[in-house]
């Protein structure tokens, strides 16, 4: 299916890709992804993206958009037998990755994922809210872009954030100014302590632009984030105390349609 169907406008103002990548590397860099929630430091999140890949037995594995943190990294390579895995973001971020954790087997890239290429395809590839552009035209081409690397056939795991997680939130505890920060027709969200906007999908569109992607959709479940760490990270980043209150996201997996 080639028809973009349901696209979302451009935002008035977005950051040029020079100055994208440099608020990055600050964010990772200068404060340490600090004021970000973290979600690959989560155990039970690897143990179930480690899980779904196993099941698959890929050996050529894609990270995009890895971020600095390197647990998801670590976990695949010491769980997982005989796995190549490439990991791609900007070079100051994958600079700072690269310093935690090396390994044989894992290779960093520093890159902008919507330019990088490879001549040799992937079994697998493994989004971890690394699709968040308030660019919706340049989420699609992510997608699109990552899913072509993958051999017919191939696995994508993806765990994508909803701008539903959020209003979920603000309804059930009446704190309606966290709905403030939500523009739902454009699936949008501004994260207030980053002071930006990001592109968090609803289940039907992302439906969508997976199949749009060349990727047949196997499974799309929710995501709570209720353990210790990320109720934690919860509280931290969006003063969220009722142990009821915990966010969640969209956990996908499919795969590469054959050709």
């Amino acid at each position: 299916m080639s028809e973009v169907k349901w696209p979302i406008e451009d935002p008035f103002f977005v950051l040029d890709p020079q100055a994208r990548a440099g608020y990055w590397e600050d964010v990772h860099a200068g404060q340490d992804y600090d004021n970000v929630y973290s979600l690959t430091e989560d155990e039970g999140l690897r143990l179930k993206i480690v899980g779904d890949l196993r099941k698959a037995g890929p050996r050529r594995i894609l990270i995009p958009g890895c971020g600095s943190r390197v647990e998801l990294q670590r976990a695949v390579i010491e769980q997982l037998e005989d796995v190549e895995i490439v990991c791609v973001d900007f070079p100051g971020v994958v600079e700072m990755a690269e310093a935690r954790f090396a390994h044989p087997q894992l290779k960093y890239v520093g890159s902008d994922i919507n330019t990088y290429a490879s001549d040799v395809p992937f079994d697998a590839v493994v989004h971890v809210t690394s699709v968040v552009s308030e660019l919706d035209s340049e989420n699609r081409h992510i997608l699109k872009a990552t899913s072509e690397l993958l051999r017919p056939g191939g696995l994508m795991i993806g765990v994508f954030p909803t701008v539903f997680a959020m209003l979920d939130v603000s309804l059930v505890t009446g704190e309606t100014w966290r709905s403030n920060n939500i523009d739902l027709p454009s699936s949008s969200y501004e994260e207030p302590k980053q002071g930006v906007r990001q592109i968090f999908y609803t289940p039907l569109r992302l439906r969508r632009i997976l199949i749009e992607s060349g990727l047949t959709l196997e499974e799309m479940t929710i995501f709570f984030n209720d353990s210790e760490h990320l109720r934690l990270e919860g509280a931290k980043q969006y003063n969220l105390h009722d142990e009821d209150a915990v966010l969640y996201h969209l956990y996908c997996v499919a795969v590469r349609t054959q050709s």
